[in-house]
């Protein structure tokens, strides 16, 4: 390894709810240099308390993702001068110096020893993410091997299946060792076991070169939505557990339930959620652990609900959530999972307030007769949609989602935003975005149906809004006429407007309308039957009408399907 190569590693250093389910961990250090993986974040996780009776004098960790995550470049393409900080340090003899305040698990850290020592403790589990930066300017990934300690030593070509590194490359990973507390030494593991197949060890770091650069954590990829935990948090009676196989071989994956370390701690009861097949209906079944076969770059999303009825206000339950490929690698994440009991009387007085996001499916237009045929194509885009706690539903061009952390030992909770810019600093929001909307109709509450009704969530509701003449997204805006009617190629007004009539008999002809849309769900079939279900994972379906008025001289209907699925309980947007 080349003199002054850089170390990078990254984790993800998710907020997770207070209560969460924790893990009994073991950090064992040698005399001299480590490089260890931390999974859990500790109790209490104060870098000088952890490794003050350690004998550890440094540490450090390089969050190298920070630089390809974060824009450089300001919006007006100068550049940014304040990077963000992506390197921490711990020095046992500088501590007011110390940038490494706390321990984060889901991180390497390299760390220097001066005898032989152990710590156990208990701390929540964190899911790791790992990026990996080219190696042409002499840098390494220093990455994580993400196997229980004291199992079998694994094959490093079998565990780096499917990595940035290329295969060719797996067998010559670098381990780090060394007495001098001044720089660590590296070495490949394949000229230490003098073999060709060298093993990693589980709870170790090895350091290598990648040909790309990516996000690469191991064979087997989780997600678990805004908190990386399973979370079951006020008003969230489901969650989405989403398992990648990021390998190129087909893997065995098993999914179990355990315990929180913590004797307190209460397991919940969960169930999970089985897909209809040819011979059997859809259904929820108790869960304690499944397999599934994963195929390479395949991703399986597994749906859980939380059993709540027996929980009173105030109550709380954790666990721990393990996800492990039972094949070569041996590779476990493992994530909390937090239930906390819902605060509205019998925890479905709520429903259905909070953000539904889904999709909906155009697919039959109307001819000339007025008889819907079906389309040449399948026109899908996303829905946001918002029903506030007096049951109001509002369609959304854009909304920011955060977690924000509670006040006076408060949960975490989800937050909305109209505006990003004006979420907390630290939230780590994200915007969402859709095309059912133009930019200028950001909010379009819902109106009294084609019926007299009021719109009803479940039932059915209409939403009506105009994309203006001049707006960006209208598909006739062109303000400027070179060479038609008879303009000058210099002509530079704006067209007549053709929402005006007097425009129709001037001597340049309008090329500009607005259009009106009328937007109705509907929770009925072709033949006006209710058809409403509220599927215990809060996932909801039914029929879409959309008549445009303005772009020919008779309206156009068009009818799709959609389905939503609320994915918080939160009754407020803020701007």
């Amino acid at each position: 390894m080349k003199k002054g190569i850089g170390i990078c590693a990254i984790a993800v250093m998710a907020a997770v709810a207070a209560d969460a389910g924790m893990i009994e961990e073991t950090l064992t250090l040698t005399n001299g240099w480590n490089a260890v993986y931390i999974e859990s974040t500790p109790e209490n996780p104060d870098a000088a308390d952890f490794f003050g009776d350690m004998g550890v004098t440094k540490a450090s960790c390089y969050i190298s993702s920070v630089y390809s995550q974060t824009a450089q470049m300001a919006s007006d393409g100068s550049d940014i001068s304040q990077k963000p900080v992506s390197h921490f340090i711990y020095d046992a003899n500088r501590p007011d110096n110390s940038t490494l305040k706390n321990i984060n698990g889901g991180l390497v850290y390299l760390i220097f020893a001066t005898n032989a020592t152990k710590k156990t403790f208990f701390g929540t589990p964190q899911i790791p993410r790992v990026s990996w930066q080219v190696s042409d300017s002499g840098f390494a990934t220093l990455v994580p091997i993400l196997v229980p300690k004291g199992e079998e030593d694994v094959l490093a070509t079998e565990y780096f299946d499917g990595a940035p590194c290329g295969a060719q490359n797996a067998f010559n990973a670098w381990t780090i060792f060394g007495r001098d507390d001044k720089a660590p030494t590296f070495a490949p593991i394949s000229a230490i076991m003098f073999t060709r197949k060298p093993k990693v060890k589980g709870g170790g770091a090895y350091a290598l070169e990648s040909e790309s650069a990516g996000e690469w954590a191991g064979v087997i990829e989780v997600s678990a939505g805004l908190s990386d935990a399973l979370n079951f948090s006020d008003g969230q009676s489901s969650a989405s557990l989403i398992v990648r196989n990021a390998s190129t071989k087909e893997r065995d994956v098993q999914i179990s339930l355990a315990e929180s370390a913590l004797a307190t701690d209460v397991a919940p009861t969960l169930n999970l959620y089985v897909p209809q097949t040819v011979t059997e209906a859809s259904r929820w079944e108790a869960f304690s652990s499944t397999n599934a076969t994963i195929a390479a770059g395949e991703s399986r999303t597994f749906i859980f609900q939380c059993d709540k009825s027996g929980l009173s206000e105030g109550d709380k339950r954790a666990a721990v959530l393990a996800v492990e490929d039972l094949g070569g690698t041996k590779m476990r994440v493992r994530l909390p999972v937090t239930v906390e009991a819902d605060t509205y009387p019998e925890g479905e007085a709520a429903y259905p307030t909070g953000l539904w996001i889904g999709t909906a499916k155009l697919l039959q237009v109307a001819q000339k007769d007025g008889t819907l045929a079906a389309a040449g194509g399948t026109l899908e885009s996303l829905i946001l949609l918002h029903v506030d706690s007096d049951g109001a539903p509002t369609l959304l061009q854009r909304v920011a989602v955060t977690r924000e952390e509670g006040e006076d030992g408060e949960p975490s909770r989800i937050r909305l935003y109209a505006n990003v810019t004006n979420a907390p600093s630290g939230s780590a929001p994200r915007r969402i975005s859709s095309i059912f909307l133009d930019t200028a109709n950001r909010a379009v509450p819902a109106t009294a149906n084609t019926d007299g009704t009021e719109a009803e969530f479940g039932n059915e509701m209409t939403f009506r809004f105009t994309v203006d003449e001049r707006s960006k997204e209208n598909p006739f805006r062109h303000p400027w006429h070179p060479d038609h009617d008879g303009l000058k190629a210099d002509y530079s007004g704006d067209a007549p407007s053709g929402d005006s009539t007097k425009n129709f008999i001037g001597p340049v002809k309008p090329e500009s309308f607005s259009i009106t849309n009328t937007v109705t769900f509907a929770w009925k079939d072709d033949f006006g039957t209710p058809m409403y279900s509220r599927t215990p994972d809060e996932t909801t379906f039914g029929r879409l009408d959309w008549i445009l008025t303005g772009l020919r001289n008779t309206p156009i209907h068009i009818r799709g399907i959609f389905t939503l699925k609320r994915v918080c309980a939160t009754a407020e947007i803020k701007e």
